[in-house]
């Protein structure tokens, strides 16, 4: 037996993007980064190493596992992986997954906190969102969204920032075996979403 549960996200369809007519903050946090010298491409094997460093730093900051490096090479492997850089630093990185015959997921999108101010979390969005739509895809899965959260919340910043790419909200079913689960995360939504966990 099998319990439900949902998990909120925003899809963007691809043929509709077009930065040139996106929010106009998305264009200029998108046109500062690069002014500033941020720069994207595929990643190579010699650069898994920092990359796994920062997302074990995020990981950290954020409260969760972050990947392990087995998953991480795994993902290097089959994934569509690619590597930031600014002044010849790496800073961050984008991972892509294919969950369909026309569809992608961003299933990873790191950035190290001391670069953020350069605006590199829009960069690698829409890089993101230009690679998928080039790829010939028709959908980009933008990750999980909290509906309707609390501004007082670090949720209602990721939400907002979500939103501001286009797109729509999707609520995806999701079914487990172990009903005390699924009672956990139902109630761990209900307080991030309200603010009661940061």
């Amino acid at each position: 037996m099998k319990f439900r549960d949902y998990q909120d996200t925003i899809v963007i369809e691809l043929k509709k993007f077009d930065l040139s007519i996106a929010n106009k903050k998305v264009r200029w946090s998108y046109k500062k980064a690069e002014k500033n010298g941020v720069m994207l491409s595929k990643t190579t094997l010699t650069e898994l190493r920092d990359i796994h460093e920062i997302i074990l730093q995020h990981g950290e900051d954020n409260h969760y596992n972050g990947y392990s490096r087995d998953r991480l090479f795994q993902s290097f492997l089959k994934d569509n992986m690619f590597t930031c850089y600014y002044e010849g630093m790496i800073i961050g990185c984008l991972i892509l997954c294919k969950t369909g015959e026309l569809e992608m997921k961003v299933d990873t999108c790191v950035v190290n906190p001391k670069y953020k101010h350069l605006e590199v979390y829009t960069y690698l969005w829409v890089k993101g969102i230009e690679y998928a739509k080039a790829m010939g895809m028709y959908l980009l899965d933008l990750g999980g969204i909290y509906v309707d959260p609390s501004p007082k919340t670090k949720y209602y910043n990721i939400t907002k920032f979500k939103e501001r790419l286009g797109g729509k909200v999707v609520r995806k079913d999701l079914y487990y075996t172990n009903p005390f689960y699924v009672v956990c995360r139902k109630v761990m939504r209900y307080c991030k979403r309200k603010g009661y966990i940061k």
